[in-house]
């Protein structure tokens, strides 16, 4: 994870006194060592960095999390595939982007001449259906923030952030002002982040 982000994380988390674990995971092999090591007595929720690593492993991070009943959050993927929570860039406007210069580039625009665009479309998406199998209940001040609410009939995979543990992403959504989530009722969050090579 980037440095920025986890900085983010630390100074929302610090507001609302939540306790960060940083753990690193290089393999899909260690997901279920990393989750059987926490428990759900020392840990409160898991924060699931967007990473290639984690993106093709959604289920089994999902199954694993649901087993330990652990909410967790991720990308909008999380939460289709059953989560409770995903928030983070629209993929599908962010690949039409990418097309949009691989296009110019075959016209024979030089790569170098065109500008670098970051993500300007965030979403957050709430599964209904999860948040109810695991006893939560989503504040409406975050329900009136989602850009999706579902009820997804289909076996909950993950389930999604302490709901509002970690309010800073939606901080920066523009035309909707920063208000604290009311649920600082979690002790610790795990965040789960790709390693470095050995």
């Amino acid at each position: 994870m980037a440095q920025p982000t986890w900085s983010a994380l630390e100074r929302a988390a610090g507001s609302l006194n939540i306790e960060l674990q940083k753990v690193e995971v290089r393999s899909s092999n260690e997901f279920e060592r990393v989750f059987s090591r926490i428990g759900k007595g020392r840990v409160d929720a898991v924060v699931v960095n967007q990473d290639a690593l984690f993106n093709a492993n959604v289920s089994l991070i999902a199954d694993i999390a649901m087993r330990k009943q652990l909410p967790s959050s991720g990308t909008r993927d999380f939460a289709e595939a059953g989560g409770v929570l995903g928030y983070g860039f629209n993929a599908s406007t962010n690949n039409r982007r990418a097309a949009h210069f691989v296009d110019k580039i075959l016209k024979g625009a030089k790569p170098a001449d065109l500008p670098v665009e970051q993500p300007t479309k965030f979403e957050l998406v709430i599964n209904l259906t999860t948040a109810k199998a695991l006893g939560l209940t989503i504040p409406q001040s975050l329900l009136v923030r989602a850009d999706e609410t579902s009820v997804i009939n289909r076996r909950a995979f993950m389930c999604g952030l302490a709901l509002g543990t970690l309010g800073a992403p939606f901080a920066d959504r523009p035309s909707r002002p920063y208000e604290p989530i009311e649920s600082a009722s979690y002790r610790a969050c795990l965040c789960l982040f790709m390693g470095g090579p050995n």
